[in-house]
């Protein structure tokens, strides 16, 4: 005959699985947005992938920068060319952007889609 667990138990483990659920789905949100930044650019994802198996992670450690030394593929001369070719490419993609970007407008926006209810008169400048 199986045992029960007791309400506290159950709770804890749907907390618990709750929490794990959570995480993954952060996770994947994380991933989704550096690869939606990535095409807005206009880069090539599978470039910038390769790219990214192939170059150190850098983490924050106690404030500092820090590469991560994992090397995640196989790296020669060909991946060392490869690397060197993306970030060109990807430079002048971006150098290529008509963009202009006026800081103020963008935190005005933003402040009134915050609170539409406030008036334009009590925006700051």
């Amino acid at each position: 005959m199986p045992q029960h667990q007791s309400a506290p138990d159950d709770l804890f483990a749907s907390v618990n699985q709750l929490g794990k659920d959570m995480q993954e789905v952060s996770q994947a949100t994380a991933a989704m947005q550096e690869a939606m930044r990535v095409l807005a650019v206009g880069l090539d994802y599978r470039a910038y992938a390769r790219f990214s198996m192939l170059t150190p992670e850098i983490m924050h450690i106690n404030g500092v920068l820090q590469p991560r030394a994992t090397l995640r593929a196989p790296f020669g001369p060909g991946e060392y060319a490869f690397c060197r070719d993306f970030l060109i490419e990807a430079a002048l993609q971006l150098a290529e952007l008509d963009f202009d970007l006026d800081l103020p407008a963008l935190e005005r926006q933003t402040r009134a889609e915050q609170d539409p209810d406030r008036a334009p008169s009590e925006q700051p400048n």
